[in-house]
């Protein structure tokens, strides 16, 4: 080995140094920037070769730039922000819907029914008073305004959360196609060689925001690529291709709701994380647990008070008038439906009604069965079909009418006597004379005993299977809702805990230390130094052999 090859050694090692000075400035440069991930330089021997007997090393080679990266940790992370978001996105709704139902300054629904059943109380005490009675639809009316203001708000955040849901698909998309054009550019840099560790901390970054959106199952190949799995399997993206997400349009088979597709396939059920999951079981609850509810007990107000005041007498003897306004049913068309039939419904016997939603399925395209899909049960086999006919059943008259060529077979119609009571809840009877608080026009005016039965309806068990009164049912609403919410804020502080303890973690790994970096620095610079001096020994080598001519 001759001077020259000292001279290609001493090379080597200014260069290599240079570039760990270069990796070590970057750090320090980057100490503040999130997501970064800090970067060291591998250090590798040269090739040995053969000198007489002696094998000789030629100096120190650069063999890459690594980033500093634990999979396992990040995948926990992962993992985590997922569920940390699913139950953030949970408390911030409940939370909305909480306040809109709790009675915090006392004019809560609870409140408000009190002062009704109140007015009944002050009629009964004084049947031939037109104050207590004008008292009384005052009451009456601020109890039906307030119901609807309960169901205004509630589908107010139903609709909040459905656009929360259509964003978080939108974001979805985006971070995907961010992520897919990253995966092409990693590939294109590294094929070549050379590391591309800022455009896997970016990379990084953005799946750990698309965790926050949906549960995701990352795979990692040998070139760098990423895969990402959503909702149990379905893929959303493969190296540089992606599988965007869907809305559909709003399904009026499931109330209205627009369901989250891929290629095409409902992937809303197979969801189970993320910011997505806990939007979707809001929606759920607000649907069946909370708007539905209230529909429920303002059809059961109005039908119980209907059907006693109707019998009743006003001042002026006039009877056969509703409190509220009367109940009407909502009937729907399967969209599915290959025939053209259609359909109508009313309530011939307000007596007769269960306030249960019912189906009627046709068997063929001549016969149909009747369902009570509230209880599960068959109300009617083998019915046979008639085109304009009535179809009479717990108090519901529908009438289904061929438009050309009538049902088919697999073809249903639905109907509900509570959809929509809530918000159109009204008070009917504008005259406070012809509140009918007497059951006889021959004991006016003075006879309260119709009224009587309408106290009496303050604590009847009539909803929730006969076990609670109306007052009951809504403090049970209002105490799920809380309930519901306080879990989730327990939830989320739970979890908070949870990734702010594995970033810690992480970042003890993978964040840039100052004191370390500094050490760092020092030691590159005393070995750049070092190589600088064999190069200037080197250098006084060859004016020593020169000097020598």
């Amino acid at each position: 080995m001759g001077i020259n090859d000292i001279m290609s050694i001493a090379r080597g090692a200014l260069s290599a140094n240079q570039t760990a000075l270069n990796v070590t400035s970057n750090n320090i440069s980057n100490v503040n920037t999130p997501g970064y991930s800090r970067q060291r330089v591998v250090f590798g021997t040269g090739p040995s070769v053969q000198e007489g007997s002696n094998v000789l090393g030629t100096g120190v080679v650069v063999e890459g730039v690594e980033r500093v990266y634990d999979r396992f940790v990040n995948a926990l992370i992962i993992e985590a922000k997922e569920t940390l978001s699913r139950h953030t996105a949970s408390r911030e709704s409940l939370n909305r819907l909480e306040s809109i139902f709790s009675d915090t300054q006392g004019n809560g629904l609870d409140a408000i029914l009190q002062n009704f059943f109140n007015g009944l109380e002050d009629v009964s005490n004084d049947p031939e008073s037109y104050a207590a009675r004008s008292v009384l639809l005052a009451n009456a009316n601020v109890l039906s305004d307030k119901i609807r203001s309960l169901d205004t708000r509630a589908k107010a955040e139903l609709f909040n959360v459905d656009t929360q849901i259509s964003a978080s698909v939108d974001n979805i998309n985006t971070l995907a196609g961010r992520i897919g054009e990253l995966n092409g550019k990693i590939l294109q840099v590294e094929i070549q060689g050379q590391h591309a560790n800022e455009l896997r901390d970016e990379r990084t970054r953005l799946v750990e925001e698309l965790a926050g959106e949906t549960d995701i199952t990352v795979i990692e190949d040998d070139s760098g690529n990423i895969d990402i799995l959503i909702a149990r399997g379905n893929s959303l993206i493969a190296g540089t291709s992606v599988t965007e997400l869907t809305m559909s349009s709003a399904d009026v088979n499931n109330k209205g709701a627009r369901e989250i597709l891929i290629g095409g396939q409902n992937i809303s059920s197979s969801i189970s994380s993320g910011r997505l999951k806990g939007l979707l079981d809001v929606r759920s609850g607000l649907s069946t647990e909370t708007i539905e509810k209230l529909e429920l007990l303002a059809a059961t107000i109005t039908k119980e008070f209907n059907i006693l005041h109707r019998q009743g007498y006003g001042l002026d003897a006039s009877t056969g008038l509703d409190l509220f306004n009367a109940l009407t049913p909502f009937e729907s068309i399967n969209a599915n439906n290959t025939g053209d039939a259609v359909v109508s419904s009313s309530i011939y016997d307000l007596n007769l009604v269960t306030l249960d939603d019912y189906e009627i399925r046709f068997s063929s395209p001549t016969t149909f069965n009747i369902y009570n899909t509230t209880k599960g049960t068959t109300v009617s086999s083998a019915v046979t079909y008639t085109s304009g006919s009535d179809i009479d059943f717990d108090g519901i008259r529908m009438v289904i009418s061929d438009t050309t060529f009538g049902p088919k077979s697999g073809d249903s119609f639905t109907v509900s006597t509570t959809k929509n009571a809530s918000r159109l809840m009204s008070v009917s009877l504008t005259d406070a004379g012809k509140f009918a608080a007497s059951k006889s026009s021959l004991m006016l005016p003075g006879d309260n005993t119709n009224v009587l039965d309408m106290t009496d309806l303050e604590d009847a068990k009539i909803l929730s299977s006969s076990t609670a009164s109306f007052s009951d049912y809504f403090r049970s609403m209002v105490s799920d809702i809380g309930s519901a919410s306080y879990h989730a804020s327990i939830n989320v502080d739970g979890q908070e805990i949870v990734v702010n303890n594995l970033e810690s973690y992480r970042e003890s790994i993978t964040s840039v230390s100052m004191d370390e970096e500094g050490v760092n620095l020092i030691k590159f610079q005393h070995a750049y130094e070092a190589a600088a001096r064999v190069i200037s020994t080197v250098d006084s080598l060859y004016e020593t052999i020169l000097s020598l001519r």
